[in-house]
């Protein structure tokens, strides 16, 4: 292979990131590459790390222009490319060293006008958030068809529709004067130029290689769910697209059926209409007379709906199309469009679980982690594997704490009253005001007649000035009103307190955690050490303690990984397993791990990876330890001035001893 591949890789205030972007292409496998570098304006040191490694490769150019935004800073770079292929590369991110040589074999072999290929998404600790699962295969597109692919692929996000996981072929982009759109009116940028790009390739093959690592920054846009819809930003892109199918594909599908493309643009944005800002977003939309035509054109082709949606999805379509026409903001209105919403959610939940539901013998784990939690993702993974060899005959279904949330109701007719009742275990007894309290209070008193299973909890029920104790009054109500139920806790006192406190059958369990075991299973050099330590509102430790114990870590390794449990980006349960394995890869690398995580402990202990606990005076995880107590690995410390002693001998263990035969037995108590 002799083609160039011209790589726009645009800079905006990256210079924490850009080194490692600018590294991850110079030692890609395939070496004949144009790399551009954009300066947009950058107010930091962007523009002088850039000169400096253009001074170092020969194949880097680098344009110095104002700030125009990310759409003019790609644009800049397409004005002077003269590779064969293009590939745009964002500079917070970065990627596998064989990327550039596996898309371009690819696009040749296939002679693919495009070719694209999945993504990782990473935290700053490099922790996996997730990985992109697009349909791979090869597409042949054409006027029939062009449609299709744009609606059930594209827009669908089928195959994504980012610029940085795709390899374009050059030609294709110069003979259609192809360029991204403003990013500053459109909704999109990424989305505008695939659609564009679309309108043109007649062949595009999708790989099932993950080769891009997209950085998800703290308190980024990404890393939050949007406010607001961005309805306006959408027509833009919509009318966008229509001008150009009205001046290059006139008499065409695309023109006839533009009703549809309309409608699927509008998609995303629509779905984030809700009942708290439905009349908010509506009314913000800048021309509404565009909008309300467009709504009236798809409702006049029911047909065309049917065509590319299917009979359920295009009723729900045309349905949301009239009740948005009617410009009226009454509550029956809103209710029907959550309704329609809901029942999307229900169904991706039934289609997991099809084939459990007709079973005679279920059991329901309700209430599990969906969120951004490490640790809970880890218990929901160690009670379904729990559940499903204690309990063999059993099909597990799983109703996370989102969906329990928004489908509760219609739970009540699926769940019978010869199911089993799981509620996922939720740390603790007493929180205020949380998501898991009300789904635990819930459960109990909807499925008052159902055998229930309360997995283990901790009890710390804290007094208020008058002395009264928070919480207890209400969970004391709910539990002793309730039949058949088995409360299940991780440690003494609370075993105490549930006995003192509550009517039903409470039994010891150590924490689900403690039922997974890593053994043999990662054989890895520990060549680090990790600080595992709270960032949220549980954490104790002052500056001063961190910069205190990490002088302590550099006497005994160089390297040290900085790292929490909670991810800056919700965990989907699709991807739960893979991102669990990946955290506890990291913490199955270190020498050894100082932290303040209760769960932090138990990771340690499941990898056998030493560990030193920092005192917090946190009452669970003295308790909780009392279950791995006999591991020679792990080290509690009343005193952070202890830390030093501790790891010396810590770093002297020949052999890491732990035998969990008797934390397994402590999981016998249901049966």
């Amino acid at each position: 292979m002799n083609e160039k591949v011209s790589v726009i890789i645009p800079v905006y205030k990256v210079e924490k990131y850009i080194r490692r972007c600018i590294e991850s292409i110079l030692v890609q496998t395939y070496q004949n590459l144009e790399i551009i570098l954009v300066n947009d304006g950058s107010p930091d040191n962007c523009p002088m790390i850039c000169d400096e490694y253009a001074r170092i490769d020969k194949r880097i150019k680098v344009i110095h222009k104002a700030n125009g935004g990310l759409s003019d800073a790609r644009n800049a770079g397409l004005k002077v490319f003269t590779g064969d292929y293009v590939y745009f590369f964002d500079s917070d991110d970065y990627i596998a060293s064989n990327l550039i040589e596996i898309a371009l074999n690819t696009a040749i072999s296939s002679s693919s006008d495009l070719v694209i290929f999945n993504y990782y998404r990473v935290d700053e600790n490099d922790n996996l958030l997730s990985t992109s699962n697009f349909n791979s295969g090869t597409y042949e597109i054409a006027d029939h068809n062009r449609v299709d692919y744009i609606i059930n692929k594209l827009a669908k996000y089928t195959l994504g529709w980012e610029a940085w996981n795709r390899l374009y072929k050059a030609d294709i982009i110069r003979k259609n004067d192809l360029y991204f759109w403003d990013n500053k009116v459109i909704f999109a940028e990424d989305f505008g130029f695939s659609l564009n790009y679309a309108l043109h390739a007649n062949k595009i093959t999708c790989i099932s290689d993950a080769l891009y690592y997209y950085l998800i920054r703290e308190n980024s846009i990404m890393s939050q769910a949007a406010k607001e819809p961005r309805l306006s930003a959408a027509i833009e892109l919509s009318k966008l697209m229509e001008d150009k199918i009205n001046t290059s594909f006139i008499n065409t599908i695309l023109h006839k059926e533009y009703p549809i493309l309309f409608y699927s643009i509008m998609y995303e944005q629509l779905r984030g209409v809700t009942k708290e800002n439905y009349e908010k977003s509506i009314t913000s939309i800048d021309d509404k007379e565009y909008f309300y035509k467009n709504l009236r054109r798809v409702i006049g082709r029911p047909l065309l709906l049917y065509k590319y949606y299917g009979l359920v999805r295009a009723s729900v379509v045309f349905m949301i199309c009239i009740l948005l026409k009617t410009r009226s903001f009454n509550k029956l209105n809103i209710r029907i469009l959550e309704s329609y919403k809901k029942r999307w959610k229900i169904s991706e939940v039934f289609e997991i679980n099809k084939s459990k539901m007709s079973s005679k013998k279920r059991i329901f784990l309700i209430g599990s982690e969906d969120f951004n939690d490490i640790k809970g993702h880890h218990i929901a993974i160690s009670e379904k594997e729990y559940l499903k060899n204690t309990f063999p005959e059993y099909s597990i279904i799983e109703i996370t704490a989102s969906e329990y949330k928004a489908f509760r109701h219609i739970l009540s007719f699926i769940i019978k009253r010869r199911d089993l009742v799981c509620i996922s275990s939720g740390g603790n007894l007493a929180k205020v005001n949380s998501l898991t309290d009300y789904i635990r209070r819930h459960v109990i008193k909807r499925y008052k007649k159902n055998r229930k299973v309360m997995f283990p909890q901790t009890i710390h029920y804290k007094s208020t000035k008058d002395g009264t104790l928070q919480e207890y009054q209400k969970d004391q109500d709910f539990i002793n009103k309730s039949k058949k139920l088995i409360l299940c806790v991780r440690d003494q006192s609370s075993y105490k307190l549930a006995k003192q406190y509550f009517k039903c059958k409470i039994v010891m369990m150590p924490d689900p955690i403690l039922y997974s075991n890593y053994n043999n299973r990662f054989n890895f050099e520990r060549e680090e050490a990790m600080l595992l330590l709270h960032s949220d509102m549980e954490g104790a430790l002052s500056w001063q303690d961190k910069e205190f114990i990490e002088n302590i870590l550099r006497k005994y390794t160089k390297k040290i990984r900085f790292n929490d449990t909670i991810l800056n980006s919700d965990i989907s349960v699709f991807d739960r397993e893979e991102v669990v394995d990946s955290f506890m890869q990291k913490i199955a690398k270190a020498q050894f791990v100082v932290t303040d995580h209760l769960h932090g402990m138990l990771f340690c202990a499941i990898t056998q990876t030493p560990c030193i606990i920092l005192p917090i005076y946190n009452e669970k995880i003295e308790e909780v330890y009392e279950w791995i107590s006999k591991s020679n690995f792990i080290k509690i410390i009343s005193d952070i001035s202890e830390l030093a002693e501790r790891l010396e001998e810590l770093s002297k263990i020949e052999k890491v001893e732990y035998d969990n035969t008797d934390i397994l037995k402590g999981f016998d108590v249901l049966t």
